[in-house]
C-alpha cells in the first residue's frame, strides 16, 4: 500500500487515503474499492488467480476472471491447461478456453462472485456487488497486463478485454470520455 494523500483536520485527527488511483466510480457517483473484492477472489478456494472489477460510469461492476493454469507465474502467463484448484472444479474440463462456456464453471464463479458479495467486509454496499464476469486468459509482465514489479495495468487490461467487457454490459455499455 502507498500514501497518495494526506489531509490534517485538526491537531490531533489525520486522515489518510492509499490507492485512490485504484477506485471505481460508478454511473451514479458511487465510489467502489475493488482490490478488496478482487483479493477475495483471488486468495479463495475458487481456482482463480487474477481477478480485476470495471465499473467506471458504468450502471453495474462486471469482473474479468483468470483461472489456475499451468505454468503462469505473474511473469508468464503460463499455458491453457487449468492447474491446482482449478482442476477439480468440473472433471470434463482440463483448458481455460473449456471453462468458458462450461456451465459448471460458470455455476462455480457464480457461487464466488455470491460469496464475494454477501461479505460485508469486501463488499460494504450495493454498489459495490459484482453482477457479470467473463473468464479471459492469464494477466502477467509478458502478454504487458503486469508490471514488472506484477501490479495490475488496469487500463491496459481494460483496452486488451474491451470487446469482452462491451459483450457484459451490453447495450447499457458507456464508452469512455
Amino acid at each position: 500500500m502507498h500514501l497518495d494523500a494526506f489531509r490534517c483536520t485538526t491537531v490531533t485527527w489525520a486522515c489518510l487515503w492509499a490507492g485512490y488511483k485504484e477506485l471505481i466510480i460508478g454511473a451514479g457517483g458511487e465510489n467502489v474499492a475493488p482490490v478488496p473484492m478482487e483479493n477475495f477472489l483471488k486468495t479463495g478456494d475458487f481456482g482463480i488467480s487474477d481477478a480485476m472489477m470495471v465499473g467506471d460510469r458504468q450502471k453495474y461492476n462486471v469482473c474479468l476472471i483468470t483461472l489456475n493454469a499451468e505454468g503462469h507465474t505473474g511473469d508468464l502467463q503460463g499455458t491453457d491447461n487449468l492447474a491446482g484448484k482449478a482442476l477439480g472444479v468440473s472433471s470434463d474440463v482440463t483448458t481455460i478456453s473449456g471453462a468458458t462456456d462450461d456451465p459448471t464453471w460458470k455455476q462455480h464463479i457464480e457461487a464466488a462472485i455470491t460469496a464475494c458479495n454477501n461479505d460485508k467486509e469486501v463488499c460494504p454496499a450495493p454498489p459495490a456487488k459484482i453482477q457479470k464476469f467473463a473468464i479471459v486468459p492469464n494477466f502477467s509482465v509478458e502478454t504487458g497486463e503486469f508490471t514488472p514489479t506484477l501490479k495490475l495495468k488496469r487500463s491496459v487490461v481494460e483496452d486488451q478485454y474491451i470487446e469482452e467487457i462491451k459483450a457484459l454490459y451490453g447495450s447499457s455499455y458507456v464508452e469512455k470520455k
